[in-house]
């Protein structure tokens, strides 16, 4: 935790240095609370297991998952402007992100409403999908040239 540094000369090998000091302790840094409660996109259901991160002052401070009743509880945070993400993995629900202040000795209280959207096609899939289609088109357009390429490839590689 909390250590200081000091350097001192000694004039001579068996000189003594006699030196005061000051410990002047910060105050604690401002801090508040952040608990709520994950709601599926009716607003009514809770939801068991999902993600939530907690961003302050665009850091991120902590990771938790909801309990049996949709249930989080971050306990004491550093105060500043906030942002919640949430996302239900089991579903696949993102929910919108949720920008608030935590302010000092309060606590907030949040419903974190999960959206219905299962997100977009994952890049990876869409180059996959883009790849083939373009490697079906090039086979159909160019198959003759490309079987004799082979075929000569093939030919060089055997020939002694």
């Amino acid at each position: 935790g909390n250590f200081a540094f000091a350097t001192v000369e000694i004039a001579n090998a068996g000189s003594v240095v006699e030196r005061d000091f000051v410990i002047v302790r910060q105050p604690p840094a401002p801090s508040g609370s952040v608990r709520g409660h994950v709601l599926d996109s009716g607003g009514v259901s809770p939801v068991y297991n999902a993600y939530l991160a907690l961003y302050v002052g665009g850091r991120l401070v902590d990771v938790r998952r909801s309990d049996l009743d949709g249930g989080f509880d971050f306990g004491s945070v550093p105060a500043g402007p906030a942002e919640i993400e949430a996302f239900d993995a089991e579903t696949g629900r993102s929910g919108a992100r949720i920008f608030f202040d935590v302010a000092p000795d309060q606590g907030t209280d949040l419903a974190v409403r999960l959206r219905d959207e299962r997100g977009d096609v994952p890049g990876w899939v869409l180059v996959a999908v883009m790849t083939a289609g373009l490697v079906t088109a090039l086979w159909l357009v160019a198959d003759g040239q490309l079987t004799a390429v082979l075929q000569r490839a093939i030919t060089s590689v055997t020939k002694p």
